[in-house]
């Protein structure tokens, strides 16, 4: 039995290091958009809207980052943690400077102090629920969803004991306050771009109780 239950692991281990290898060479197609989950490799367009969100989220943080830490801001590395039992890449992060000059594409979770997701409509329990409890257990400092679609920004902060004890909901046009070990970032959400109002809403009915 124990054989047979080794065997199955190894073949497990095998499957997860090739959707590594493709998930690895699949952004040179650009405009994709993709997310490994439960041992499935997610592909879908990526929108404007999405895209837009994460380049003037990183220009902000960015603009932020003291000159005296060294810390960096990246979008879709991939990052590793033994208790997740698979791999993330977040939209946005800030990580340790030095990791972005070595120019990596894969890394340990804990060089990253926040992290960022953008929601897609094919994401939603993705980036809402599994990773904000992924994401405390290494810890984040800070994790924060924008959802062009209803038009927020959630915020879960002070990790311990592998979860995140605050979370903000703020609504787009108001200022998300984030505070880290370098200092406090103000992300400014007037200046994200929304959904059309054909697909805009008021709540996901994923996340409804």
């Amino acid at each position: 039995m124990g054989g047979k239950v080794a065997d199955v692991m190894e073949k497990i281990k095998r499957d997860l290091e090739l959707m590594r290898a493709i998930m690895r060479r699949m952004p040179e197609i650009e405009g994709v958009d993709l997310q490994m989950a439960d041992g499935f490799i997610m592909m879908a367009p990526v929108r404007p809207v999405h895209s837009e969100t994460i380049r003037k989220a990183l220009n902000q943080i960015d603009d932020q980052l003291p000159a005296e830490q060294d810390l960096a801001v990246s979008s879709d590395v991939e990052f590793v943690w033994e208790e997740w039992g698979k791999d993330y890449a977040p939209d946005a992060i800030v990580w340790e400077g030095q990791a972005f000059r070595d120019n990596l594409t894969s890394a340990s979770a804990d060089l990253v102090t926040f992290a960022c997701e953008v929601i897609s409509p094919s994401s939603v329990e993705l980036d809402y629920l599994d990773k904000a409890a992924a994401f405390a257990r290494v810890p984040f400092a800070a994790y924060l969803v924008l959802d062009p679609y209803v038009r927020r920004a959630v915020l879960h902060s002070q990790p311990q004991d592998g979860i995140y004890h605050l979370r903000k909901i703020v609504t787009y046009g108001d200022p998300v306050e984030i505070e880290l070990p370098f200092g406090t970032i103000v992300l400014d959400t007037s200046k994200l771009p929304v959904a059309p109002k054909d697909e805009q809403r008021t709540e996901w009915p994923k996340l409804l109780p």
